[in-house]
C-alpha cells in the first residue's frame, strides 16, 4: 500500500471517529459562534488561545538516481511531545470568513531520531545510530479565507482557500550507533551524547478545502478536511563532525489535513473548544545542494512529516 493511499485512508478514519474525541491547534478554522448579523453588526470577531500536545514524525532521506532511485539514507526524526501555544482571529462578513492563527512550541519534546544508511546495494541496513532530540524551534502560522456555500438552520457548509508555513528545527545528542567497516555491522559503540547532526524543515502549503459547522444542542461543532498538490519545501542538513551543509528544495509535493472541534458557550462572550488535527505531507523528492563542494544532485532528497494535535482553546466573541 502506497503512502498517499494510507494518507486517505487515515483521513476517512479520522472523520468517522472525530466526533468521540476531545481536543485544536495549527488549523485556523472559522467559528461556529459567530453571527455577524446579531444586534445589527456588519461583522463579527472573536479571539480564542489554546494550548495542545502534538504528536508526529518527520522523514529526511538520501536516493542515488544513478542506481534506479536506490534509498542510500533514512532519518527519522521525531515531534513527540510537544506541547505547542498560539491564538487565532477569527471574523464573519455576511457569507465571508476571514481567520489567521500562529502556533510556537513551548517546549523541546522528547523525541528522538533514528538514522539508517544502505551502502550495499542488496544487502538490509549497514549502518544504524540513535540520537536524543530536542525541537529548538518549531512554529505554524495558518490564513485562510472562506464563503458560506449552504445554509439551514443548524448546520452550514463552507468553501476555503488558504495558505500555511510549517517550520521545524532539531538538534540531537548522538547516543549508540551500530557500523559496517570491513565486515557486515562489526563496528558498536557510542557518541556520548555528542551533538552530530542538525536539521531543519520549512513547509510552505498553499490549500484548498470545505468547512462545516452545525449544532448538538449545546454544543457547536466544526469540522473540515484540506489538500494540496503544489506544497514547496526546504530543509538543511548539518552533518558536524564531517563538517559537511546540506541544503534541499523540493516543490509539488501534496498535503492532506482534516480536524473536529466542539465547542461550549460559557456565557454570551466566553466559550470553550476541544478540538483534534491531523496533516500528512507524504514523501516527496527533490534536490541537494552540497555547500561546500557547491554540487547540487537532482532528485537526489526526500522529505515527509506527518502530525497530530490535541487541544484545548479558551474564546472571548469580541
Amino acid at each position: 500500500m502506497t503512502r498517499r493511499m494510507m494518507s486517505v485512508l487515515t483521513i476517512v478514519a479520522l472523520l468517522m471517529t472525530a466526533g468521540a474525541q476531545v481536543s485544536r491547534a495549527l488549523h485556523a478554522s472559522q467559528d461556529p459562534l459567530l453571527e455577524p448579523a446579531a444586534g445589527g453588526k456588519v461583522a463579527a470577531f472573536s479571539i480564542r488561545g489554546s494550548v495542545g500536545l502534538l504528536q508526529g514524525e518527520a522523514g529526511e532521506f538520501v536516493y542515488e538516481p544513478a542506481l534506479d532511485n536506490y534509498k542510500l539514507s533514512e532519518l527519522q526524526w521525531d515531534l513527540s511531545g510537544l506541547v505547542m501555544g498560539g491564538a487565532v482571529l477569527s471574523s464573519a462578513h455576511g457569507k465571508i470568513g476571514l481567520n489567521a492563527g500562529f502556533w510556537t512550541a513551548l517546549n523541546k519534546g522528547d523525541g528522538e531520531m533514528k538514522d539508517y544508511d544502505w551502502l550495499v546495494p542488496g544487502m538490509d541496513w549497514t549502518h544504524f545510530s540513535r540520537s536524543e532530540t530536542d525541537i529548538e524551534t518549531g512554529y505554524s502560522f495558518d490564513i485562510n479565507a472562506n464563503y458560506l456555500v449552504w445554509q439551514r438552520p443548524q448546520f452550514g457548509l463552507r468553501a476555503l482557500v488558504g495558505y500555511k508555513r510549517d517550520f521545524w528545527e532539531w538538534t540531537d545528542r548522538g547516543q549508540e550507533f551500530i557500523y559496517t567497516t570491513v565486515n557486515f555491522r562489526d563496528t558498536i559503540g557510542s557518541f556520548g551524547g555528542q551533538n552530530v547532526i542538525d536539521y531543519e524543515q520549512t513547509f510552505d502549503i498553499p490549500y484548498l478545502g470545505v468547512n462545516a459547522d452545525g449544532k448538538l444542542g449545546k454544543l457547536e461543532w466544526n469540522a473540515y478536511a484540506l489538500y494540496s498538490p503544489i506544497v514547496g519545501a526546504e530543509d538543511k542538513d548539518y552533518h558536524i563532525l564531517r563538517e559537511i551543509h546540506f541544503e534541499e528544495s523540493f516543490k509539488g509535493g501534496d498535503f492532506f489535513g482534516v480536524g473536529f472541534a466542539g465547542t461550549y458557550r460559557l456565557n454570551k462572550q466566553l466559550f470553550l473548544t476541544g478540538a483534534l488535527d491531523y496533516q500528512d505531507i507524504p514523501e516527496f523528492q527533490g534536490d541537494m545542494y552540497i555547500v561546500e563542494s557547491g554540487e547540487t544532485n537532482e532528485d537526489s532528497a526526500g522529505i515527509s512529516n506527518s502530525h497530530m494535535t490535541f487541544s484545548l482553546a479558551l474564546g472571548w466573541l469580541l
